[in-house]
This record gives C-alpha cells, structure tokens and sequence, in this order.
C-alpha cells in the first residue's frame, strides 16, 4: 500500500473514533411518544408526536334469542313486550369525558376547547374544557378520534358520560370549530334554543302505529362506570381504540313503548344506560 492510500484509511479509522467526526442524530427522544428514535442522539424541537385516542361503537340488537346489528328498517322488541314491536327512525346521542381510571391514577385526553356560554343577550362567557366529545349514531360507522392521550399502566374501569355536562349544556354551538361534535346538527337532533344540547334523541314508532311518530327528548347526561375484567394495560408510544358493543334493547328493557311516557322512557334510559355496554375491545398501534 502506497504512503497516501495508508494516510488516508488511517485517517477515517481515526475519524470514526472522533466524536468531532461523527454527525449526530437528531429524532424523538420521549419513550411515551408514538415516534420515539432509539437510533437519535439528539432531542428535536417540537417533532414527537402523542398518542391518539379513538373511539368506536358496534350498534347492536341484543334480542332473546339473537344478536343482530342495530339498523333503522328493523323492527324490535323488549323481552317483557314480545307482541309490540317498533321500529327506530333516529337515535343520536353524545359520550364525553372518557377516562381510564383506577385507585389515585386517571388516563384521559388532554387536548381542550373554549366554549362559550352565554351570560346576555349578545354576551358570552369563554369556558375550557376538555375536548373529548363524540356524536354517535348508529350511522356514523368509523372510529372517532378523540385526540392526544396522557396515562399509562393498567386500569381496571372505562368511565364516561352519555350526554352533555350541565356546566355546558347551553354554550353556543355557533361558535365552535367546524366540523366538531358540538356544532348545532342542521337536522336539530341533539341542540334546540329551548333545551340546549340534548344528551340522546330519539325518534320511533311502533308497528301497531306506524304513521304516529313519538320523539323523546332526553338532556339528563348519565355517567357510566365500566369495569375492565381482565384490567387494561396501556403501553407507552402507541395509539389506542376502544371499541364498545352497545346493546339499544338495554335502554328499553321493561317498557311498553305502546303507552310508555317520554318522562318514563327518559327515567328508565337513565337506570339502565351502563346495562347496554356488553363488551369492549381494545387495539394498540
């Protein structure tokens, strides 16, 4: 080997030892992050990104000898009432505040919104709050992403509520972001300028009756408490999908819907709401 070639291997042997040789790394260096680099030498700005929480529901009609997915051209019957069957045309329903809980430790999303809650006329008042709603329907078919997820380990519950908190029934939904769950729908299921947002509408018929539809305005928000058997252990660095199996026949279980009251039909929603949720699943990625 001549005198240059055997400077210049000597000196990239040389260079690789130097750490003024070597260029380094730049990437994600939080492990609780869905882009975590083990390869990165150095920390970026500003380029992890967090794990998203998203929810999705599986419409289901839990009858007494069948299980079948819930659709709007079906007619149904509770178990108490097997001659008076009914068909329903709409049912539209918020779930907000969704946590993962167990004793001294919460997991939830921690992405929040500014509402505003009217004070007088032409007046608003700015209120923050968690930004975790979601309006269900059991047409609306696709997992909803709720956003950034902060918690990690294993919890043993899935708490939420089915409707709106009070707090915030009556904040303006013209002044939300477009597209988000708490803009007024321009079919006016789930907001009136009497009752605010309305925490589950529901729209049917029977079959004795088909032409005589009966709508049930419901605006109790109800908190459900789920547990988790086996508990769930959530892993740092990776989206998460919760999928709940609800059962609509749940929320009508023992009632005569042919003379049943809409004050009946609300109390009776409200008792049995956490009844309906049979089954959940999770995925991680």
């Amino acid at each position: 080997m001549g005198r240059t070639a055997w400077s210049c291997a000597v000196g990239l042997f040389l260079c690789f030892l130097l750490p003024a040789c070597y260029e380094k790394q730049e990437g994600c260096l939080d492990i609780n992050a869905t882009n975590f680099d083990v390869t990165a030498d150095v920390a970026c700005s500003d380029c992890c990104t967090y794990p998203q929480l998203s929810l999705k529901l599986e419409h289901k009609a839990v009858l007494p000898d069948t299980t079948l997915p819930f659709r709007y051209d079906s007619l149904y019957y509770v178990a108490a009432y097997p001659d008076v069957k009914f068909r329903f045309h709409r049912l539209r329903y918020y779930l907000s505040d969704i946590r993962l809980s167990r004793t001294g430790a919460t997991g939830r999303v921690v992405d929040s919104i500014t509402l505003y809650l009217p004070q007088s006329p032409g007046d608003t008042v700015p209120l923050r709050v968690v930004n975790d709603f979601m309006l269900a329907d059991r047409d609306f078919l696709q997992a909803k992403k709720l956003g950034t997820w902060r918690g990690e380990g294993t919890f043993d519950r899935l708490d939420f509520t089915l409707g709106i908190e009070d707090a915030i029934r009556y904040t303006d939904p013209a002044k939300t972001p477009g597209g988000h769950a708490l803009q007024a729908p321009a079919e006016g299921y789930n907001w009136s300028e009497a009752s605010g947002y309305i925490s589950n509408f529901m729209r049917y018929s029977t079959e004795a009756q088909p032409l005589d539809t009966l709508e049930v305005a419901i605006t109790t928000p109800v908190p459900v408490s789920l547990i988790l058997d086996p508990p769930l252990e959530i892993v740092p660095g990776y989206n998460i999908t919760l999928t709940l199996y609800l059962n609509y026949m749940a929320w009508l279980n023992g009632l005569d819907l042919s003379s049943a009251s809409p004050a009946a039909i609300e109390q009776q929603y409200t008792n049995q709401a956490a009844n309906a949720f049979y089954q959940i699943e999770v995925k991680f990625n």
